[in-house]
């Protein structure tokens, strides 16, 4: 397979590129040293320098340890409760899901990647499936495929890989580098700072198939392992340089071909009457209210947009209210605009919701919205 024009530039880069080096971890794990295997953990890596290879030998010596390594090694949000008040972190709810759950779904992967049957195993493990771990994003549980894949004797003959925002991102930008249309597949964030959103359902399972097929493929081209171009095309920390970061770089492709307007120089500001007056607090909550949302979707032109619970709530800047979670089928009806002011967001801009995924034991979900000319069954 022919590399995407990046990946040519840069090949040499890619072959002498070091292993990644991950920042230490926060130190909000510590408060869960309740925990034996947090424990256990925190007493092995007493300076919080965890990294890949270590991640694989502790998986390698117990498998849910090294689970539990996994969700410390990538960040997963230990100290923001998704209740007001609550302990329902995405960590705390992975600690809480049994264990034999868990390696019950590390069997089923490690079937499913020996037959690499690819888009079952993502469906099971995504909202809804049989093996979705609480707590657990895209951005987690394909962190988890591709550590049991490393920690494997023999390697399979596809490899999975991680998909998270970054590497979404890289792959995108290389398509388009290959003259590739994307966007069927992917559209502009236009509330989270460079970031794309993705398809749902099936088709978010093609798409990780197609990502992991294509970068095996390179990789195989590059002569180098999967795992080391996945690690290149992350990226480096946000305070590199744009002029080496692939992240920037990667981005910069994205943003020429979505026509992203860059943000102005702060020099060139013009400064306002009212910058720097202090906003009230009446101020401050009528403009955090549903204004982004409906922003969001003023600016959207997808016939259909796929959010998670987590990305709506990184849109309004808040966490939802519990009955988005408890009573979704009314939070998320079509109807009753005229006293549910977040309704108004989507309807106003010619979007209903056509179908909505919410797991109200673990306050996660996903709400899919479509055109109002389009036809379709709200689910």
């Amino acid at each position: 397979m022919p590399l995407p024009s990046y990946l040519e530039e840069n090949r040499e880069r890619i072959i002498q590129a070091p292993e990644q080096s991950i920042f230490l971890w926060n130190s909000s794990y510590e408060r869960y040293r309740s925990n034996k295997y947090v424990d256990e953990i925190c007493r092995r890596f007493p300076d919080r320098n965890l990294q890949r290879d270590a991640v694989i030998k502790l998986i390698q010596e117990d498998t849910y340890l090294g689970l539990v390594a996994v969700m410390i090694w990538g960040g997963i949000n230990a100290n923001r409760p998704k209740t007001k008040g609550g302990t329902d972190t995405p960590f705390q709810l992975f600690l809480n899901h049994p264990m034999e759950k868990v390696l019950e779904a590390v069997n089923y992967a490690e079937y499913h990647l020996e037959k690499g049957d690819i888009e079952t195993l993502f469906t099971a493990f995504s909202v809804g499936g049989k093996h979705k771990i609480p707590g657990v994003s895209v951005a987690y549980f394909t962190k988890i495929l591709y550590f049991i894949a490393e920690a494997m004797d023999q390697p399979y003959s596809i490899m999975p890989l991680i998909l998270d925002k970054w590497t979404a991102n890289a792959y995108c930008a290389l398509l388009i580098s290959q003259g590739e249309d994307v966007s069927k597949q992917f559209t502009i964030n236009r509330s989270v700072p460079k970031c794309l959103s993705l398809p749902s359902g099936t088709d978010l399972a093609k798409l990780y198939r197609r990502y992991i097929e294509d970068m095996n493929a390179w990789a195989t081209e590059l002569q180098i392992s999967p795992g080391k171009l996945e690690s290149f095309i992350f990226g480096l920390p946000r305070n590199t340089s744009d002029a080496t970061n692939p992240r920037n770089q990667l981005w910069e492709i994205i943003s020429t071909h979505f026509g992203v307007p860059r943000k102005p120089d702060k020099k060139s500001e013009v400064r306002t009457p009212n910058k720097g007056r202090k906003i009230t607090k009446q101020e401050r909550t009528k403009r955090s209210s549903y204004e982004a949302l409906t922003v969001y979707f003023n600016q959207a032109v997808a016939d259909h947009i796929t959010l998670s619970t987590d990305e709506i709530e990184a849109i309004i800047g808040r966490a939802l209210p519990p009955w988005a979670f408890d009573h979704a089928a009314t939070f998320w009806a079509n109807s009753g605009q005229q006293y549910h002011s977040h309704k108004k967001a989507w309807l106003r801009n010619g979007y209903l919701v056509s179908q909505s995924r919410i797991d109200a034991k673990n306050k996660i979900g996903e709400v899919v919205f479509s055109k109002k000319s389009l036809k379709f069954n709200q689910q």
